[in-house]
């Protein structure tokens, strides 16, 4: 559960893999949702674990990325 502001809100998908919220009285209202409808909550977090784990984990083309763009080239630096 997440409020409606970026980041979060490009991140959170409401109803897929969470709830936006925009004001503090909908929170109540989801979690008393929740609390009568477990399935629900489970499916969204289930969908929130996948949504984590094809966007955020580190693999080896994340790897490389992330390299490159820190990747100090020393001997271009010590040609000047």
């Amino acid at each position: 559960m997440v409020i409606d502001a970026f980041p979060y809100n490009a991140i959170m998908r409401d109803g897929d893999n969470g709830i936006v919220i925009n004001k503090k009285d909908d929170m109540v209202d989801k979690i008393r949702f929740f609390l009568e409808n477990k399935a629900e909550l489970k499916r969204m977090g289930n969908n929130a674990y996948k949504s984590i784990i094809e966007n955020f984990s580190i693999n080896e083309q994340n790897v490389e990325i992330i390299d490159n763009i820190y990747s100090v080239d020393y001997e271009s630096e010590n040609a000047e």
